[in-house]
């Protein structure tokens, strides 16, 4: 439905006394809401029943389940970045891996929304380089690959959760300042390791040393793994 519409469902819904629930926040009409679970906590959401913490997240049902063999995993590194990727971290992980002389196997995962034209300036990088790199977009075996590889660099949000339901020790980054605040307290709770935020606008240089210092730290990935 266009958005309009959405917003006209939601509030003879709520008129005629259905309550309506929203997961995740709500930037507008949060009135028309009767509860809101919202992972991103700083926020401020008017709703009658404000839910917010990572024991409200709700995962697919695929990911109930964790692999048995979460600390002996294949070596590789699985990229995603969120579905358009706003600050292009994607590229900027990719250079700094680049930076790094990563030889084993990395593979990015696109969004939806990524930009063509980024994805081009990618195909060129790793052209020019000597990474071993795959390139995919609308992949349907995340869980598969969440299991095939020992590190995942994400986006924190939803994917960054299934990564930790699964096991597999992340490295997560925000886009914005507003998520920060979840994204520090799972670090703190030593689910993934959190490196910071594209808003303050790290480079190459910060990346790169950030990622330097877990990747050969094995025993930490291990850990991580394990929480």
């Amino acid at each position: 439905f266009p958005s309009h519409d959405r917003i006209r469902i939601i509030n003879k819904l709520d008129s005629e006394g259905t309550p309506v629930v929203s997961i995740g926040h709500v930037s507008h009409l949060s009135y028309a809401f009767r509860a809101v679970i919202d992972l991103y906590p700083s926020r401020s959401v008017h709703a009658v029943n404000y839910i917010t913490g990572p024991e409200f997240l709700i995962l697919n049902s695929q990911y109930a389940s964790k692999p048995n063999n979460s600390s002996h995993r294949k070596e590789g590194i699985l990229l995603t970045l969120g579905g358009s990727d706003p600050f292009n971290i994607t590229q900027n992980v990719l250079l700094s891996l680049l930076k790094l002389k990563i030889k084993e196997k990395i593979t990015v995962i696109l969004g939806a929304g990524y930009d063509k034209k980024r994805e081009k300036d990618l195909l060129s990088i790793i052209e020019r380089s000597d990474l071993n790199v795959t390139l995919l977009r609308n992949v349907d075996n995340m869980k598969v690959l969440m299991s095939e590889n020992r590190l995942g660099i994400v986006g924190f949000g939803t994917t960054a959760f299934e990564f930790m339901s699964q096991g597999t020790p992340c490295l997560a980054l925000t886009h914005y300042k507003w998520q920060e605040p979840s994204a520090v307290l799972f670090d703190e709770l030593q689910c993934c390791h959190y490196i910071g935020c594209a808003e303050d606008g790290f480079n190459v240089e910060f990346l790169s040393a950030q990622i330097a210092k877990m990747l050969p730290n094995q025993t930490e990935l291990n850990r991580l793994a394990q929480t």
